[in-house]
C-alpha cells in the first residue's frame, strides 16, 4: 500500500518563481492591478512529511492587494480564480500579479529578473524531461543529463545575485536527482547488485538534497525522498529477507543510518519511515519507541510537528476506543451502521472491487468464515466502490458470504479510519470498541489466534 507517487505529477509541473527585493517591512504582498477581477484567492504549500496542504494566512488591504503572513521563505501555490501559479516567497516580498501572468512584462528588479531566469530553467527541463526520457538507453540518458547541466550553467553564469543563484542551483540539483532516481526505478532492478549504470544513477554525490530545499518546502525534495525510501531503502530490506513486520521499521532506520547521505536527508528519511509505519500500522510498541528515539536524536527537528499530529490522530484508533459509527447499504438498500452490530465480535474488511490485493484475500476470507461459522462473530465487508453496479455485479459473480455493505460516505471512511490504503482490517468487540485497528489479514494465521482469544470474552448485549 503505497501513497500515490508524486513524482509522476512533478514531471509535468509548472514551477515559476517571482519576487521583489523591496523589504520596507515584513509584509509579504501580492499586488493586483485595479482592473483585475478577483473571485477567489488561495495560497498554500505542502508539508514535506505529511504532504498535506498548509494554508498561508492572508488578508486584503484597501487596494485589494493580498497580504500574506509568512515567517520564512517557502515555495507556494497561488490560486487566483481558476488559475494556478507556483511562486517563491520570502518575508517582505512584493510580487506583481501582472508579472506572473504576462511573459512580456520586463523585470524591474533582481527578484523579477530571477523569475525570468527560472522560466529559462523550466524550459530546459520541459524540453528534455518529457515521458520519453524514460525510454532512453543508458548512454543516451547520460548524454542528455550532460546537455541539461551545460544548458543550466550557461543560463545562470551571468546572474549576479548570489542568494537567488543559490536557490536556482539548489532547485536544479534536486530536480536532477529526482529524474535520475525516477529513471533508475523504471529501468533497473534495484534489488540486484550494483553495476556501472546503477552506480551512476544512485551516486550519493548526486543525492544530497540541500537544507535549503527542506526549509523552502520544495515538493520535489519530498517526492525524491519518498521515491528513495520505496525504491532503494525497502528493496535493501527485502534483499536481506527481513520479513517480520516488527523488524521492518528498525531495519529501515538501520539502512538509512548506514547510507552515505547528508544529515538533513537522513533525518527526513527516518522521519518519513516512522510516519509511514504509524500511518499503516498504528501505535504499536516498535513505532512508539522509534518515534521517541527520533525525538531524542533530532531534538529540534521541524518534522516533529507532523509526527506529533499523526500520533494524536492515530490515538483515536487505540484499543478500547469507540469505532466511528460508519454506515453502508446492503444489496437490498437497507442502511446498516457499525454500532448496529453490538453484541457480536466484528471483523471489518474495508475493500473495493478494483483492489487486487483485496480480491486475493477473498478465498482466505471464505475459509475464515467457515472456521468461525458457529461463533458469535460478524464478518463485515465494507466496500469503498464508487459505482454500486460494479459492487453488486461482483457480489453476484463471487457469491461471497458475510454482511456486505457499500459505504454511504467513502471519504468519511478514509478520514475517520485514517486509512493509508486498502485492504484494511479492524477487529471490534461486542461494545463497538476497537480491539485492533490494524488487524491481521485473513491469510495470516495470527488472525485465527486473535479472534479465538477475543471470542472468549464476548458477552452478548441485549
Amino acid at each position: 500500500m503505497i501513497r500515490p507517487a508524486l513524482f509522476f505529477l512533478l514531471l509535468v509541473s509548472l514551477l515559476s518563481i517571482s519576487s521583489c527585493t523591496e523589504k520596507e517591512n515584513d509584509e509579504t504582498t501580492i499586488i493586483f492591478d485595479k482592473d483585475v477581477n478577483i473571485d477567489s484567492v488561495k495560497i498554500y504549500y505542502f508539508d514535506l512529511l505529511s504532504q498535506k496542504q498548509i494554508q498561508i494566512p492572508k488578508s486584503i488591504n484597501e487596494n485589494t492587494d493580498i497580504i500574506l503572513d509568512i515567517k520564512s521563505s517557502t515555495y507556494a501555490n497561488l490560486e487566483v480564480n481558476d488559475s494556478l501559479y507556483n511562486i517563491y516567497l520570502e518575508p517582505g516580498f512584493k510580487i506583481r500579479f501582472s508579472f506572473l501572468t504576462n511573459d512580456k512584462k520586463k523585470p524591474k528588479n533582481d527578484a523579477e529578473l530571477f523569475q525570468s531566469y527560472f522560466r529559462k530553467l523550466k524550459t530546459i527541463f520541459d524540453n528534455n524531461y518529457g515521458y520519453d526520457f524514460l525510454k532512453l538507453d543508458f548512454n543516451a540518458f547520460k548524454k542528455r543529463n550532460s546537455f541539461i547541466e551545460k544548458s543550466f550553467n550557461s543560463v545562470i553564469n551571468d546572474f549576479n545575485n548570489e542568494n537567488f543563484k543559490r536557490v536556482l542551483v539548489s532547485y536544479f540539483e534536486t530536480k536532477m536527482a529526482l529524474q535520475k532516481l525516477f529513471y533508475a526505478t523504471v529501468n533497473y532492478d534495484l534489488k540486484s547488485e550494483l553495476n556501472e549504470e546503477t552506480q551512476y544513477l544512485l551516486s550519493s554525490d548526486d543525492y544530497k538534497i540541500s537544507d535549503l530545499e527542506f526549509g523552502n518546502n520544495n515538493i520535489d525534495a519530498s517526492a525524491f525522498l519518498d521515491l528513495y525510501i520505496n525504491s532503494v531503502i525497502y528493496p535493501q530490506i527485502s534483499k536481506n529477507n527481513i520479513s517480520e513486520p516488527d523488524n521492518q521499521l528498525l531495519k529501515a532506520i538501520g539502512v538509512i543510518k548506514a547510507a552515505n547521505v547528508d544529515p538533513k536527508m537522513r533525518e527526513w528519511l527516518i522521519a518519513q519511515s516512522i510516519y509511514l509505519k504509524i500511518l499503516s500500522s498504528g501505535l504499536d510498541s516498535v513505532n512508539i519507541s522509534a518515534l521517541e528515539n527520533f525525538q531524542i536524536e533530532f531534538e529540534n527537528s521541524n518534522f516533529m510537528t507532523s509526527l506529533k499530529e499523526l500520533k494524536s490522530e492515530a490515538e483515536t484508533l487505540n484499543p478500547g476506543t469507540l469505532i466511528p459509527n460508519l454506515s453502508g447499504i446492503t444489496k437490498d438498500s437497507t442502511l446498516v451502521s457499525l454500532h448496529d452490530l453490538k453484541g457480536k465480535l466484528v471483523y471489518l474488511d474495508i475493500w473495493a472491487t478494483w483492489c487486487k490485493p483485496c480480491i486475493m484475500e477473498i478465498p482466505y476470507s471464505k475459509k475464515l468464515e467457515k472456521h468461525f461459522q458457529d461463533d458469535n462473530i460478524e464478518f463485515v465487508y465494507l466496500s469503498v466502490d464508487k459505482v454500486k453496479a460494479d459492487w453488486n455485479d461482483f457480489l453476484i459473480k463471487h457469491k461471497s458470504a458475510g454482511l456486505h455493505l457499500l459505504a454511504k460516505d467513502r471519504k468519511k471512511v478514509y478520514k475517520e479510519l485514517r486509512l493509508y490504503g486498502i485492504p484494511h482490517y479492524i477487529l471490534i468487540d461486542e461494545n463497538s470498541q476497537i480491539i485492533d485497528a490494524y488487524a491481521p489479514k485473513p491469510s495470516n494465521s495470527e488472525l485465527y489466534k486473535l479472534i479465538k482469544q477475543n471470542l472468549k470474552s464476548v458477552v452478548t448485549v441485549q
